[in-house]
Formats: structure tokens, C-alpha cells, sequence
């Protein structure tokens, strides 16, 4: 039977997790949620190809949770779509953004970034392509920004930019995030999901 509470998106050791998914389980039967294991593919973690997700996946069918992955909207992993379609659902999320050539980490502590309506506007435009051209079920942490502009957020999600972000979510059947960790997307961005019907 599921739980009526839902956490979609828990990393484990499998990525950069802290805990393992035994462990995971036990905290969520506890605590009475269900859960998605949701750990990181790309180059830097350690599912990159097809064997590794398999091999991922083979370790979850044990556990009473929803198999997935997060991706990054720009660094990909080399996986097939056929093996994806073995997931329940693919998160996907900005975490490293090309601007002028120049490739950001929204977790550099050091990063500076010289046009922030820009960086923004790059965000909107490459996110909604993506939703577009690659398997997204659901749009992890939207509207987080790099460590540089995090103190700006507001004023950087204007209204214009949140409601293409949400149409463009709404119209290729992308969920959206709220996310508590990150304390993402603002009661706005949320407002205007729901006026638009979005997931």
C-alpha cells in the first residue's frame, strides 16, 4: 500500500548520500513515508552508462521504493532511452549552466557571475528546451540559483520568467518540484503553477 506522503527525491550512498538505502527504508517506514530513490547520473558521479544504471536498478528491486535517477540539464550521462524506460520517473536538474562560454557550478563558493538577468534568462531558456528534448518527468529544485545570487532570487524571478518556466513545464507534462530542502520555488512560482494547472 503507499503512503500518503511522498519524498520523490532522496539521494543514498549510491551517489551523495549520506545513508544507504537500507537505511532510507527504515527512517521512511518510521516515519510512515514512501520513497524514490532519485541518486545523481552524470560524469562525476558514479552512474555514467547504461551497466551502471542497470546494476543500480538491479540493487533497488529489493527495496519497497520508486527507482530513479537525477540528471543534469546540461551534463549529460551516456544512457539509452531504452534504459531509462526501466525508471519509474526521471528527475532532472540545473546544477552547472554554460553563459558566454563560460560553464557555472551553482554550488562554487567563488563563482562570480557579471549579468545575472543574463543567467537567468539562459536558466529559463535552456530548461525549457530540455523539457522539450529529453525524458524530465519532474523539475528538481526550480528557481535555485548559484550561491552568488541566491540573496537575489526575487528580484530575479520576475513574474514574466517564472510563468514561461511553468508553461513550458506544463506543456511537456513536467512536474514540478517544491522542495523543501532548498526552500524552492517561491509561493508565487507556486500560485502561478497552480493558475496554470501544472503538476
Amino acid at each position: 500500500m503507499i503512503n500518503p506522503i511522498l519524498d520523490l527525491h532522496v539521494h543514498s550512498t549510491f551517489s551523495d548520500g549520506a545513508l544507504t538505502v537500507d537505511e532510507i527504508v527504515e527512517i521512511a517506514n518510521r516515519k510512515g513515508y514512501t520513497v524514490g530513490i532519485a541518486d545523481h547520473a552524470s560524469p562525476e558521479d558514479k552512474i555514467v552508462h547504461d551497466a551502471h544504471l542497470l546494476s543500480y536498478l538491479d540493487a533497488l528491486e529489493r527495496y519497497p521504493v520508486y527507482r530513479s535517477i537525477e540528471l543534469d540539464v546540461e551534463l549529460g550521462a551516456d544512457l539509452s532511452a531504452s534504459t531509462l524506460d526501466k525508471l519509474d520517473y526521471v528527475i532532472v536538474g540545473v546544477h552547472f549552466l554554460t553563459v558566454d562560454g563560460v560553464q557555472y557550478f551553482f554550488w562554487d563558493p567563488l563563482a562570480v557571475i557579471p549579468n545575472a538577468e543574463r543567467f537567468v534568462e539562459e536558466y529559463v531558456t535552456v530548461t525549457a528546451a530540455a523539457m522539450r528534448q529529453q525524458r524530465m518527468d519532474i523539475l528538481a529544485h526550480p528557481t535555485l540559483l548559484p550561491l552568488c545570487l541566491r540573496e537575489a532570487n526575487h528580484h530575479l524571478w520576475t513574474p514574466a520568467r517564472i510563468r514561461r518556466l511553468v508553461t513550458a513545464a506544463v506543456e511537456n507534462h513536467v512536474a514540478i518540484e517544491i522542495s523543501g530542502h532548498w526552500r524552492v520555488p517561491s509561493e508565487e512560482f507556486i500560485r502561478e503553477g497552480l493558475r496554470q494547472g501544472a503538476t
